[in-house]
């Protein structure tokens, strides 16, 4: 398995597989395209029907995208994180993933 290696300034340094770098891109896209619909499909049209009497209450801003971004950073380092150590403690089966998933979900 290929595989890459990243240095620190203060010489340590550690290996990601290539396969984890592939899944953390995949669940990067997949996070951040379900929370920008998740955005304009139910929180914005929410928000404006809760509180109509507030000017601009679902704002598209700075602050808003920036701490969406923090938080899908989050969520992408603890899905990500999270699957790869039950794979890599319990092997990378269909019976592994089904409980990483549903541990995730109700967690």
């Amino acid at each position: 398995m290929s595989s890459v290696r990243i240095a620190s300034p203060q010489g340590a340094s550690f290996v990601l597989s290539r396969a984890f770098l592939f899944a953390l891109l995949v669940n990067t896209v997949w996070i951040n395209a379900s929370e920008v619909f998740r955005y304009f499909v139910f929180v914005m049209p929410m928000m404006r029907e809760a509180l109509p009497e507030v000017g601009n209450v679902a704002p598209m801003d700075f602050v808003v995208f920036a701490s969406w971004g923090v938080w899908d950073t989050i969520l992408v380092l603890v899905t990500t994180g999270s699957v790869w150590v039950m794979y890599d403690r319990f092997g990378s089966e269909l019976r592994t993933a089904l409980w990483a998933a549903t541990g995730l979900w109700l967690g």
